[in-house]
C-alpha cells in the first residue's frame, strides 16, 4: 500500500494538473470571445439601390430612390444621398442579423444622363456605394396598386398600336405618402375598385394629385359602382374614359381582374407637347427672390461713375491739388490711402447692405380634388457667412435646380428635418422644397369647350385675398383677367385648347414686365415704378408648370393662376422664423368639359417626337394619341389638317400604318373605321420644316379630332390605294398600247 505522504503528492500533481487545465480552458474561452468580437468587428452591410418604381424620368423631376440596408450586427449610422446639388442624409439603424427599407426623394437638374450617389456611412467610415442611373426609362410603365398585384400579375402586357409591351409593376400602397413624384415615373395606374377605397385619405390624395397633374388613372369597375372616394366629377357621364385635370379616369368593367391585360391600356404620353414650341421669355425666378430679400444690385452706371469718379479723383485732381500746395512727394502715401480709405467705404455700404438682407420666397400652391401641393423657393443669406437654409414640414422634399442667384451651385446639406446651404460671407443661395400643405382653393376654375377647339368658363376667387394678375392658360395661350376681390367672379375664353406649342411666349407677354429691369439684362427692362409692387414671379411658376405639365400630358385642360405679396412660406427659416417676404401663387388646374350641344374636344398627347423627322419625312415629325371621350363606336369622327403645313399624315390601323393622301384632300376628312378604337385615333404627323417654324402660329398639332352632327362629304383616302389606282392605270394603258402595237 503507498504511504499517506505518496499519497499527498500524487493528489498534489492531480491539483496541479487540474489548475493548469482550468488555465488552458480560461485562455481558450478568451480567444474565443476575442475571436468572435473580431467577427463581430467585421461584420459586413449591404446596401442595395433601385428605383422605388422604374418608368420615364424626365430630367429636372425629383426620382424615388428606394434604399435597402442589411447588416449581420447592429448597425447605427447614415444614408447619403448625393444628387442635383443636394445631399440628403437620413439616419439608419439596423438590427443583428435584419434588413431595414428606406424611401428617399432625390432631386435632378434638367440635364439627362445624371447618377445618384447613396452612401453608407459609420462616423466618418464610407461603409459601402452604390450608384443609380435618373436618366430616362420607358415612359409606358404601368403600376398596379393593391389586390391585382397578385402573384398572377404578368410581367409585361400590349398596350397596341406599334410599341413594345409595357412593363407592369406592383406599387407597394406603403410608398405613396412619399408624394405624387413617387408615382412621376409611371405612365399609368390600374386599381381594383375596392382598393382605392381602402386607401388612406393621405394615400388617396397622393392618387388624386398625380392624376391631376397628368397620371392616367384606370379604375376596374364600372362607372355606375365607382369608388365613393373618387371625385364625383372624374365619373363618367357617357362612355368609360373621363379627363380629370391633365390626367384622365378610365373604367375597365373588371377586365384587370380577368387577367385581360393586353390592349387594357392606352399608350400613355412619352413626348413633349411643348416640345415643338418657341421657348419665349427670359424668366429667372432668382432675380425676383433678390428683389424681394432685399439685395441690392448696383446697376452698371453705377458701378461706372464710381470706376470713374476714382480714377477721376486719384489721377489729375489729387495730382493737381498736390501740385498747387507744393507737396508732391505726398502722393506716395495719399494715393494707397486713398484707394484704401475708397475701399473701406464700400465695404462699410456693403456691410449695411448684407445685413438688412432677408429671407425670401416664391410659392406656388396648387390646388387638387385631393389637397394642395406647395412648391417654395426660398432664398437664403448670411451676412457674417455659415449655414443658412429651411425647416422641411413632414412629408416635404427638396427639389430640383438649387443654384444661388448668381450662378454658382449650391450644395445643399438635408438632415435632421432641416435642408441648409454653407454660405460665405455675404453670400446667398435657394433651395427649392415641395410638398402638401393646408389650405382650400384660391380659386375655382370652370372650362366648357366651344365646338370651335376652344374653351370658355369662369374664375371665381374663393379666398379672403385679393389676388392679381390672374390668368387662364392652355398649351397655347393665355387670357389676362387682371385682378379679382375676394368672392369676385370674371368669364375668359380661349380660342385653342387643343394646340401644342409652348405657353412660355404668351406668358412673356403678360407677365414679362413683372422681372425686375436693375436684375435682368436680357428681359425688356421697361418696367415702370407702378411695376415694382408686382406680386408675379413668373420663372416660379413656369418651372412647376412646365414640371407637371409639358412632358407626358395631354392637351384639352386649363390652368388659372393668380398672385399675392399677402401671405408667408410653407417653409421657416432654420431657425424658425417664418418667412413673409416673397409672393404666392393660387394654381387650380380643369379639365375642358363638353359644353350643352356643343362637340367634344379631342385631347391630344404625343406618345413620341422626332425633331428631325426620322424617317416618316422631313421636319419636325411625332406619333400623336388623339383620345374623344364620351363617344360611341359608330358616331362619326373627322381629322382636320392644315394642308399648307402638313407634309405626311399616317394613320394606325389593324393592318399597321396606312399612309393618308394629303396633297388634295380637303379637310374635315371622315375617318374610317379602321384607323380608330372607339373614340382613340393614332397618327404619325411630319412637317415642312420652314413652313412650320416660319408660320404665323408654329404647332406640331395642325391635327385636330372632332365629332360633327353633320358627318363631312369627303372621307380619308389612303395613298396605297391611290398608288395602286396608278399602277393599275399604268398597267392598263401599257396593255392597251402593247395591243395597238400588235
Amino acid at each position: 500500500m503507498p504511504g499517506r505522504g505518496e499519497g499527498q503528492m500524487r493528489d498534489g500533481r492531480i491539483s496541479r494538473r487540474a489548475g493548469a487545465l482550468r488555465i488552458l480552458l480560461s485562455i481558450a474561452v478568451c480567444l474565443s470571445a476575442v475571436i468572435a468580437l473580431g467577427t463581430g468587428a467585421a461584420a459586413e452591410e449591404d446596401l442595395r439601390v433601385e428605383h422605388v418604381v422604374d418608368g420615364h424620368f424626365p430630367p429636372g423631376a425629383p426620382v424615388p430612390v428606394l434604399v435597402t440596408v442589411e447588416s449581420d450586427a447592429l448597425f447605427q449610422g447614415e444614408i447619403v444621398v448625393i444628387s442635383g446639388g443636394a445631399e440628403i442624409r437620413e439616419p439608419v439603424e439596423v438590427a443583428a442579423g435584419s434588413a431595414k427599407q428606406l424611401v428617399l426623394i432625390a432631386p435632378t437638374t434638367p440635364y439627362e444622363g445624371q447618377t445618384i450617389t447613396v452612401r453608407l456611412e459609420k462616423g466618418e467610415e464610407i461603409v459601402a456605394t452604390g450608384l443609380l442611373n435618373s436618366g430616362r426609362g420607358s415612359a409606358h410603365t404601368i403600376g398596379v396598386l393593391g389586390s391585382l398585384a397578385s402573384s398572377e400579375l404578368p410581367t409585361r402586357a400590349s398596350v397596341g398600336f406599334d410599341l413594345p409591351e409595357a412593363e407592369l409593376l406592383p406599387i407597394d400602397a406603403d410608398v405613396l405618402p412619399n408624394g405624387p413624384a413617387v408615382l412621376g415615373p409611371l405612365g399609368s395606374l390600374v386599381i381594383a375598385p375596392r382598393d382605392f377605397v381602402d386607401l388612406s385619405a393621405a394615400e388617396r390624395d397622393v392618387v388624386v394629385g398625380w392624376v391631376t397633374f397628368g397620371g392616367e388613372l384606370y379604375i376596374d369597375g364600372s362607372p355606375d359602382a365607382a369608388p365613393a372616394t373618387l371625385p364625383r366629377e372624374w365619373v363618367p357621364t357617357t362612355g368609360d374614359r373621363v379627363a380629370a385635370g391633365w390626367g384622365s379616369v378610365t373604367f375597365t368593367h373588371g377586365a384587370a381582374a380577368a387577367g385581360l391585360w393586353d390592349g387594357l391600356v392606352l399608350p400613355a404620353p412619352g413626348g413633349s407637347l411643348e416640345e415643338f414650341g418657341f421657348f419665349g421669355g427670359f424668366f429667372p425666378m432668382e432675380f425676383t427672390l433678390a428683389e424681394d430679400a432685399g439685395l441690392d444690385v448696383p446697376s452698371l452706371g453705377v458701378l461706372l461713375w464710381i470706376l470713374v469718379s476714382y480714377v477721376v479723383v486719384v489721377g489729375p485732381v489729387l495730382f493737381f491739388l498736390l501740385r498747387v500746395t507744393n507737396r508732391k512727394p505726398l502722393m506716395w502715401v495719399a494715393v494707397p490711402g486713398l484707394a484704401l480709405g475708397v475701399t473701406f467705404a464700400l465695404w462699410l455700404v456693403g456691410r449695411d447692405d448684407r445685413q438688412s438682407v432677408t429671407a425670401a420666397h416664391a410659392t406656388v400652391l396648387e390646388s387638387t380634388p385631393g389637397g394642395t401641393w406647395a412648391t417654395s423657393t426660398v432664398m437664403v443669406s448670411s451676412a457674417s457667412g455659415g449655414s443658412a437654409g429651411v425647416r422641411l414640414p413632414d412629408g416635404w422634399h427638396v427639389g430640383s435646380q438649387m443654384n444661388s442667384w448668381n450662378g454658382q451651385r449650391a450644395n445643399i446639406q438635408v438632415a435632421g428635418g432641416q435642408a441648409l446651404v454653407d454660405l460665405p460671407p455675404g453670400g446667398n443661395g435657394t433651395l427649392i422644397a415641395t410638398g402638401p400643405t393646408d389650405g382650400e382653393a384660391a380659386l375655382v376654375l370652370t372650362a366648357e369647350a366651344d365646338g370651335s377647339g376652344g374653351a370658355t368658363g369662369t374664375i371665381t376667387n374663393t379666398s379672403d385675398r385679393h389676388l392679381s394678375d390672374i390668368v387662364v392658360l392652355s398649351h397655347t395661350e393665355v387670357e389676362d383677367i387682371g385682378d379679382l376681390a375676394p368672392g369676385e367672379s370674371e368669364s375668359w375664353k380661349i380660342t385653342n385648347v387643343v394646340g401644342t406649342s409652348g405657353v412660355s411666349e404668351a406668358i412673356f407677354r403678360v407677365w414679362g414686365d413683372a422681372i425686375p429691369a436693375g436684375f435682368n439684362p436680357f428681359g425688356p427692362g421697361n418696367r415702370s415704378q407702378t411695376d415694382e409692387l408686382s406680386a408675379v414671379n413668373p420663372g416660379a411658376f413656369l418651372a412647376v408648370h412646365q414640371a407637371r405639365t409639358s412632358w407626358g400630358s395631354t392637351s384639352g385642360a386649363v390652368t388659372a393662376v393668380g398672385w399675392t405679396r399677402d401671405g408667408s412660406a410653407p417653409v421657416s427659416t432654420n431657425e424658425g422664423t417664418r418667412i413673409t417676404s416673397g409672393r404666392t401663387a393660387f394654381v387650380t388646374h380643369a379639365a375642358v368639359v363638353p359644353g350643352s350641344g356643343v362637340e367634344p374636344t379631342a385631347r391630344v398627347a404625343v406618345v413620341s417626337s422626332d425633331r428631325a423627322g426620322g424617317g416618316i419625312g422631313f421636319g419636325p415629325g411625332g406619333t400623336l394619341r388623339l383620345v374623344m371621350d364620351g363617344v360611341d363606336d359608330d358616331d362619326p369622327l373627322a381629322l382636320t389638317f392644315r394642308r399648307g403645313t402638313l407634309v405626311e399624315l399616317d394613320l394606325w390601323t389593324p393592318d399597321g400604318w396606312k399612309r393618308v393622301a394629303v396633297d388634295d384632300a380637303r379637310s374635315p376628312l371622315l375617318l374610317p373605321a379602321e384607323a380608330r378604337v372607339g373614340g382613340v385615333v393614332f397618327a404619325r404627323v411630319s412637317y415642312d420644316e420652314n413652313r412650320f417654324w416660319n408660320g404665323p402660329e408654329p404647332s406640331l398639332l395642325h391635327l385636330d379630332l372632332t365629332a360633327p352632327d353633320d358627318p363631312p362629304e369627303s372621307v380619308v383616302v389612303w395613298q396605297e390605294d391611290i398608288d395602286a389606282a396608278i399602277e393599275a392605270a399604268a398597267a392598263a394603258a401599257a396593255a392597251v398600247g402593247d395591243q395597238a402595237d400588235g
